[in-house]
């Protein structure tokens, strides 16, 4: 603003003094259009100190704008309180962080919208401004009208110190974050002190920080570490090639774990469970990297204690069913002699023989499954994967249940198979898998009730071989215990044979051919069991 505005008073006495002046100059009255002149100019001057007021009341009113979108689109909330916690005035910030619209927030008690359990502690806040000239802070909890809540920093001043009229001033800042933020920090730096092995290091893999378990674990405190690179924990039994597609994996999924060799500060190596994790900033690029560990010395020995036993198991199992198929095959061979005659046999001779023979085949599948099991569980079972027509197998295996089918009036549905289908597999062991499911669907099915089989390919170039029945079903907890050996779930003493091995076999053959094995039953409306293998590159 220019000059001081003049009043019109003081102007128009200004207006006469000169007038006199001009009067009495050479004792001569001045002339019409010397005084219209005159006036003219003041008018002029008059107009001029208008358009200053005019300008005034302009950068006035400006100034009161800024005011009001500073105080009340601000990023804290506002409030006076008068001296009895009554809300006098508050700004839009503190409406919003409130709930509530502005109109309906004055001449309230702002205790309300503090939760119960600080109700106290709001009390004493408050009962301590009122006394004291300088400023208090204070957290709590506060709740909106609609229920929700959040946690509020309260910065409080006392505006004067007439305690009749005194008024407090409150800055209110939403802290929900920050204290979402500090308990993750406490929870992380809890977890950090766990009992696993950990250290943090830089994108340059140099280490920053480690635990007491890291100290415990590997016999370096933690400045003897820090500074140092995770080299210093190498076992050296690993190659250039092998640390390469460990970063690989890191960079590419974000994380690496599995069973490595350690270096404690003794120099004794041994084994653990590593997990490399990468923390990434908001650019997306690695900042730091999280590695945790767990010595697993008495697991790996354990582990090969188990592994030496189970392999001792097998050989005794395997040996074991060698020397009972010997003798065996000599009873069913003089019984199948005997059947043929001569002497013709007996009605009661017969049946006896047949119950015999019946024993004799059941025992031997038995001891040809535990063979294949315990081969396969010792790795001694060997496979020859090649190009195998699917149609071919599905033909072979439909003509070996065909007569299994017909004795209970079941009807066989194979949908139209496609000539030109090829898998990837041991062909004798995709029969032997189809066999099973094929037989178990004739088995366990109702009387006269249906088998179908269908295949298609997945979206990742397996063919999905599946096989439905009509039969009871399985609850969702007996399916769970398909694949247990010796396990029939319930039907011992169903005049139904079977092993409990057939599909432990089919799963370990499946998996052993690269593919996977599943089944899907519905109690009342029967069961699909389904195998995936890859397609054959032809």
């Amino acid at each position: 603003m220019s000059k001081k505005s003049i009043g019109p008073e003081l102007l128009r006495k200004k207006a006469e003094m000169q007038l006199v002046r001009a009067s009495a100059k050479e004792g001569i009255p001045r002339s019409a259009e010397e005084l219209l002149h005159e006036l003219r100019v003041h008018q002029v001057e008059l107009e001029m100190q208008n358009e200053e007021l005019r300008q005034a009341q302009v950068e006035l009113e400006k100034s009161r704008d800024l005011y009001v979108d500073f105080y009340d689109f601000s990023p804290v909330g506002y409030i006076t309180l008068n001296q009895e916690a009554i809300i006098d005035e508050i700004n839009l910030t503190g409406a919003k962080l409130l709930g509530i619209e502005r109109s309906k927030l004055l001449h309230r008690r702002f205790v309300t919208f503090i939760t119960p359990e600080d109700h106290d502690r709001w009390n004493l806040h408050f009962q301590t401004v009122l006394k004291h000239d300088d400023k208090k802070d204070c957290e709590l909890l506060l709740q909106r009208n609609d229920g929700s809540s959040f946690f509020a920093q309260l910065h409080s001043l006392r505006l004067n110190s007439d305690a009749k009229k005194s008024a407090v001033r409150m800055v209110m800042t939403d802290i929900t974050e920050r204290k979402q933020t500090d308990e993750n920090l406490r929870i992380a730096a809890v977890a950090f002190e766990s009992q696993e092995s950990m250290m943090v290091t830089d994108a340059n893999s140099v280490i920053l920080r480690v635990n007491k378990a890291f100290t415990e674990t590997t016999g370096f405190s933690a400045e003897e570490a820090v500074g140092q690179t995770s080299r210093l924990l190498q076992s050296g039994l690993y190659d250039a090639d092998f640390y390469r597609a460990m970063w690989e994996t890191i960079q590419l999924t974000g994380t690496w774990h599995g069973e490595i060799w350690g270096r404690r500060k003794s120099g004794e190596l041994y084994p653990k469970w590593l997990t490399i994790t990468a923390v990434k900033g908001d650019d997306g690029a690695v900042t730091h990297y999280v590695g945790a560990d767990i010595d697993i010395t008495e697991l790996s020995e354990a582990k090969a204690a188990a592994e030496k036993v189970n392999v001792a198991k097998s050989e005794f199992i395997s040996r074991m069913s060698h020397e009972l198929r010997t003798p065996l095959n000599a009873i069913l061979g003089y019984a199948q002699l005997l059947e043929l005659g001569p002497p013709e046999l007996t009605p009661v001779q017969m049946t006896r023989l047949k119950e015999i023979l019946r024993g004799g085949w059941y025992l031997l599948d038995l001891i040809n499954e535990i063979l294949d099991l315990t081969s396969i569980e010792s790795g001694k079972l060997s496979l020859s994967p090649e190009s195998v027509p699917l149609h071919e197998i599905l033909l072979e295996c439909r003509n070996m249940v065909e007569p299994q089918a017909k004795l209970r009036g079941i009807q066989l549905n194979f949908h139209q198979l496609d000539h030109a289908q090829f898998i990837y597999a041991d062909r004798t062991r995709v029969k032997q898998i189809l066999i099973n499911l094929l037989s178990n669907a004739i088995k366990y099915n109702r009387e006269h009730g249906t088998v179908e089989l269908k295949y298609s390919i997945s979206s990742l170039n397996h063919v999905r071989v599946s096989v439905k029945d009509t039969g009871e079903g399985l609850p969702p907890e007996k399916v769970e215990q398909l694949f247990q050996p010796f396990n029939r779930l319930g039907q011992e003493s169903n005049a139904v044979e079977g092993t409990g091995i057939g599909l432990v076999v089919a799963k370990k053959l499946i998996e052993q051919m690269g593919g996977t094995i599943g089944v899907k039953s519905t109690v009342g409306e029967g069961s699909v069991f389904w195998f995936e293998l890859a397609v054959a590159k032809v």
